[in-house]
């Protein structure tokens, strides 16, 4: 991890663009209310039944969506804390002396 290069704010930044896409997407929800509303435009259609259990999958895989996103979003915020509380340990742990050696 020699490479790895991090910003501040960069986990907060991700954290913020989770939540906005979680949002977004649960305005997505209901898209079995709306194909129910083909069965009072066509009254008699067949395929009515199929489009509520199509809208009602939908609906599902938007929740799972969202709830997977908010939870990322948690993790990434915790991800940062440790990372954090991680970088305080190193600190504490490696210094250096007073005859500029490091000092454990």
């Amino acid at each position: 991890m020699a490479d790895l290069d991090l910003t501040a704010g960069e986990f907060t930044e991700l954290a913020g663009h989770l939540d906005d896409i979680s949002a977004d997407a649960s305005g997505a929800n209901g898209t079995e209310v709306a194909l129910n509303s083909v069965a009072t435009a066509i009254p008699g259609a067949t395929a009515v039944a199929s489009l509520s259990t199509a809208g009602s999958g939908l609906d599902e895989r938007v929740h799972g969506l969202v709830t997977r996103l908010a939870e990322f979003s948690l993790d990434v915020i915790l991800a940062e804390q440790a990372l954090h509380a991680a970088d305080s340990a190193g600190e504490q742990r490696f210094r250096i002396g007073p005859t500029g050696q490091w000092a454990v």
